[in-house]
């Protein structure tokens, strides 16, 4: 059994790191918490609202099946931190996964 939930925090109560680039989110930014099982294992985690987006396109060019980097990222980038963006960071598309509501329902990666 497999779910993804992903929770859109409008302000951060508390201090936080993101998992994405390794930045500190402020306490009162806002912020993306996702939870869920991933290939059995369950994860949780909170990103910048465009690392979060970029965690999407990192999906759509390498694939669910390759999971998500265990290295830094640039923010809101889908490059290694310090490397150069190959595609303009403007150009944030939806990718089907997760609704426009505040909350998006549970989706198995890979669906």
């Amino acid at each position: 059994m497999s779910f993804h939930n992903e929770t859109h925090v409008k302000r951060t109560r508390r201090t936080r790191r993101c998992d994405w680039c390794g930045e500190l989110i402020q306490k009162g930014d806002p912020s993306v918490a996702t939870s869920g099982i991933f290939e059995g294992d369950f994860y949780q985690s909170r990103y910048h609202p465009e690392c979060n987006a970029a965690t999407l396109r990192w999906c759509r060019k390498y694939g669910w099946y390759e999971g998500l980097p265990d290295y830094l990222i640039n923010r809101g980038g889908i490059e290694e931190q310090g490397e150069p963006e190959t595609e303009p960071l403007d150009t944030l598309e939806k990718c089907g996964l997760c609704a426009d509501s505040a909350k998006s329902p549970g989706i198995a990666p890979g669906a």
